[in-house]
């Protein structure tokens, strides 16, 4: 057997990109309304024009995204959670839902973010369904899938999920069937 030598010409034409090609290539934005008044996406979703969508509270549930002052946007807040399965998420409920629960009261609009808005913000809002809204994690989850399709909170957030599912139908009263958390 013999040894083939293969030579190609390659010819590439490669231009310089313009501005143009730039902002074709720019992701769209992946704010994904999930209630009248509460959003999921991601840092830049946060970062751009959210005045348009009526959004009026800004949630930031990353360590090491920035802290976006949105022109237009009333309030912010920053609740700073790692994307790891050990993190506990369970400590930062309360204040997260009382944030969201203020734009509900005030007729705003609420957009949970973190850096790729799949993990940390979706595991926030699945909560969030769950507690006031009376929904088993599964639904919850389900409802929040059925609007924003690439969700995917970690392993171990899905754990604490299913953990306050069990402490939200330990604590339901036997008269009201209303759940009593925190």
């Amino acid at each position: 057997m013999g040894t083939r030598t293969f030579s190609r010409s390659l010819s590439l034409n490669l231009k310089p990109l313009s501005d143009n090609d730039l902002i074709k290539d720019k992701p769209k934005p992946t704010i994904v309304r999930i209630t009248p008044y509460l959003s999921l996406g991601s840092e830049s979703d946060a970062a751009g024009d959210v005045k348009s969508l009526g959004i009026t509270h800004l949630l930031n549930t990353s360590i090491n995204s920035p802290n976006i002052q949105t022109p237009g946007c009333i309030k912010y807040k920053k609740i700073p959670l790692k994307d790891h399965a050990t993190e506990n998420v369970k400590d930062v409920l309360e204040e997260a839902f009382t944030f969201i629960d203020d734009a509900r009261n005030n007729y705003g609009h609420v957009l949970v973010y973190c850096f790729a808005g799949i993990s940390r913000s979706v595991t926030i809002t699945v909560a969030y369904m769950m507690v006031r809204n009376n929904m088993p994690f599964e639904e919850a989850y389900s409802f929040v899938k059925s609007r924003k399709s690439d969700i995917s909170p970690n392993i171990g957030f899905i754990g604490q999920l299913h953990q306050l599912e069990e402490s939200i139908t330990l604590t339901k009263t036997p008269q009201s069937g209303r759940t009593e958390f925190f």
